[in-house]
């Protein structure tokens, strides 16, 4: 008999997220490594996530429109022809100050359709099943990608340059398109972004933002922190991949306990351990130190983020596009706040303090998602 190899829609989608998830974690922490490498200011580095971000906030109303009208697939197909050309121009200029901004405008907007496609196609085919558990696969699958990417970038980095590290990264995007065949053309009855957004609660408002600020200081401010104070471009990737690997331990492990202890204990007691290791990292100068603190501040933040993105996204079924939309606009807002800020400190204050008091506004940020948890999250 003639084994089955076809791809469900589903598990398509899952390869999909686990292939082109490791294209961007070979490459995005290292762009503004690499342009601290070629000797430019730190404000320039710290201008791609700022222009990636604040593309991702203005396009997130049109990007989710454009979704629902092209359908699921069609969007992510279409975000190709964004990603490609900001491969291209990384691998072919300079990183000046020009061909950043215009990488991350490139990369922002096919992540405006990307991200809202693969979110909104991710939750219609698991409308059906336990929301801890179908969001703790699709946090921890593409996870594993987060554990090998940077480990690898890092040592592309290091022994062959800049240059073939954005080839290898450009040949995974494109055969992370090869899944999207099997992905069906889904796309929702009706499409609505001001009414959804002008009905959702201040809460979930106040913790979208909260949670740009976090991811910007966790993908961003903190490699950066120890590539100019503690190490080089191999420990770069030793944090970005202990942090992901222990995301992926315990999301396999999330929904059992979720199921003993309860969202909203779970919740809180990870922001709150994930605030004490955004504070503790930027005094931290070893390279075993801040190994050690990535790991356990990984296994921090996806003990929170797992059970709290499950939640928000349970309050979204029914208008899915719109909700991630309306996510986009929030989290990438948060991004531009922090990454924003540090830029505009730089003109008065030292580097290590600007870097250290961002990754003290995510421990804020942290706090506060530990506070709305408690008071908001349902079990």
């Amino acid at each position: 008999m003639k084994p089955d190899v076809e791809l469900s829609p589903l598990n398509a989608l899952y390869v999909h997220k686990a292939l082109i998830s490791l294209a961007f974690q070979l490459l995005a922490v290292f762009v503004p490594v690499e342009v601290l490498r070629q000797g430019a200011p730190l404000s320039t580095a710290l201008l791609f996530p700022l222009v990636a971000f604040l593309v991702r906030a203005l396009l997130a109303w049109p990007g989710s429109a454009a979704v629902s009208r092209l359908g699921y697939r069609r969007s992510m197909a279409a975000a190709y022809f964004l990603f490609l050309p900001a491969f291209l121009a990384l691998r072919s200029f300079d990183l000046a100050a020009p061909t950043v901004a215009a990488a991350a405008v490139l990369i922002g907007t096919g992540e405006s359709l990307h991200d809202i496609a693969i979110r909104s196609d991710f939750a219609d085919l698991t409308s059906d099943q336990d929301p801890d558990s179908a969001s703790a696969r699709l946090h921890s699958i593409p996870k594993v990608s987060s554990v090998i990417g940077p480990a690898l970038g890092g040592l592309l980095l290091s022994f062959y340059g800049f240059g073939p590290l954005v080839v290898v990264a450009a040949a995974l995007l494109l055969v992370a398109a090869l899944p999207l065949l099997r992905i069906g053309r889904n796309r929702p009855d009706s499409f609505s972004f001001v009414s959804f957004a002008s009905g959702r609660a201040k809460s979930e408002e106040d913790i979208f933002l909260q949670r740009g600020i976090i991811l910007c200081a966790g993908v961003y401010i903190f490699p950066i922190f120890v590539f100019k104070f503690v190490a080089g471009e191999l420990e770069v990737g030793g944090v970005r991949s202990l942090g992901a690997l222990a995301s992926v331990a315990f999301g396999f492990a999330v929904e059992r306990v979720v199921s003993r202890y309860g969202r909203k204990k779970v919740i809180s007691a990870g922001a709150l351990a994930s605030a004490l290791f955004m504070f503790l990292k930027p005094h931290l100068f070893s390279t075993v130190s801040v190994f050690a603190a990535s790991f356990a501040g990984g296994l921090a933040l996806s003990t929170y983020f797992i059970p709290l993105y499950s939640w928000m996204a349970d309050k979204g079924r029914g208008q899915v596009p719109e909700y991630f939309g309306y996510r986009q606009v929030l989290v990438s807002t948060g991004g531009v706040m922090l990454s924003g800020t540090a830029i505009l400190l730089l003109e008065a204050l030292p580097e290590l303090t600007v870097l250290r008091y961002s990754m003290y506004a995510a421990g804020i940020a942290s706090l506060f998602v530990a506070l709305v948890g408690w008071r908001e999250v349902s079990d």
